[in-house]
């Protein structure tokens, strides 16, 4: 707006424009736990975040040594980036402290950690879980093997541990898998299933054959670390562990994580904002970009924007004048993800053409 001035004053303006937008966020921010136990290397302090091999390095102790300190060394071996050391009774606290923190890893056995891993499955903002199947070898009884994991879907378990070249003993597959989903959301976005990405250097403890993998594909599922000759190492497996609909792909739960991340992070500049038509309006077209983006790179499904996503915000639409009194906004978005092609059929037809003599 173009201001007269008239005689020798202060002039003031008021820009009413409201600038909103939705970011993506990182997506592999993860948080290694640990325990302290006789003989195994731990962090100086309780928890902190390192963003190199280096600053991992010098936040252990000196005479650093064991499982845990082998299984940081390979993740940031693999290209891993920064990350954060939690010991396993404050993961929980952690959380809350550092919003980024996407993933949690439990660098070994702890069974002890389950009824947490439901607790943080409830949160507004969850994170997603890695966890470990056994350190020997599996039976083919699934109802055994995993009846104390929680059946969640923002967790997921792998089995077998690794050897890994240059690192003395065995490696945890949620290590493994953690790699995995690294180099996957670098290279192909979140969106993509973390499974048949080749681990450098690695071999399973034990070799698994496809009628054991076949047992442990449904319910609370076990992803399967396999080795193919001339293939190498790969995780070969990407479910989680509630068997129910597309929650069951972990693509499907980290993509959704992801989305309610970035929207909500996003929206928090509007708190204390009027909640007003023209704010709704700005909301709405903020995530509508959001999820289009989202959509042109292969992320959703549906031939067009339409019958991929839908943003409603508005009066008598997400909100009755009752809520608008209560200073309440609602947001509802909807997505349509694209599940992973687990399954390949081929068809073979051999055609024989008869010849007259």
């Amino acid at each position: 707006m173009t201001i007269e001035t008239a005689w020798p004053d202060i002039y003031l303006t008021e820009d009413s424009a409201l600038n909103i937008s939705v970011d993506q966020s990182p997506t592999a921010v993860t948080a290694f736990t640990f325990r302290r136990t006789s003989g195994e290397a731990v962090p100086l302090n309780a928890s902190c975040r390192v963003n190199s091999l280096r600053e991992f390095t010098q936040a252990m102790d000196p005479n650093a040594k064991g499982n845990y300190f082998n299984s940081l060394k390979y993740a940031f071996m693999q290209g891993g980036g920064p990350c954060y050391l939690i010991h396993k009774d404050e993961v929980a606290e952690e959380i809350g402290k550092y919003d980024d923190i996407t993933l949690v890893v439990t660098a070994g056995i702890e069974s002890d950690i389950f009824p947490w891993v439901e607790e943080m499955s409830q949160r507004s903002t969850p994170v997603f879980t890695l966890l470990n199947a056994p350190k020997n070898k599996i039976s083919t009884n699934p109802a055994e093997v995993m009846k104390d994991y929680p059946a969640v879907t923002q967790a997921a378990a792998f089995h077998p541990w690794i050897n890994v070249n240059g690192i003395d003993g065995l490696i945890p597959p949620s290590v493994a898998a953690a790699v995995a989903i690294a180099q996957t959301d670098r290279i192909r976005g979140v969106r993509k299933a973390p499974a048949n990405v080749i681990l450098n250097g690695a071999i399973p403890a034990f070799g698994i054959t496809d009628d054991l993998q076949e047992q442990f594909n449904s319910g609370k599922a076990l992803n399967i670390i396999r080795e193919f000759s001339d293939e190498g190492t790969r995780v070969w497996g990407a479910r989680t562990l509630d068997d129910y609909g597309d929650w069951r792909y972990i693509a499907v739960r980290r993509l959704f994580n992801s989305i309610a991340r970035d929207v909500k992070r996003a929206l928090r500049s509007l708190l204390f904002m009027p909640n007003s038509s023209l704010v709704w309006i700005r909301v709405k077209a903020a995530v509508d970009n959001y999820l289009d983006a989202l959509w042109r790179c292969g992320a959703l499904a549906g031939s067009t924007p339409k019958t991929s996503y839908f943003v409603e915000i508005g009066k008598d639409l997400t909100m009755t004048t009752e809520d608008i009194n209560q200073v309440r906004m609602s947001v509802n978005v909807g997505i349509a993800p694209v599940r992973p092609a687990e399954f390949i059929v081929l068809s073979l037809t051999h055609q024989i053409n008869n010849q007259m003599a």
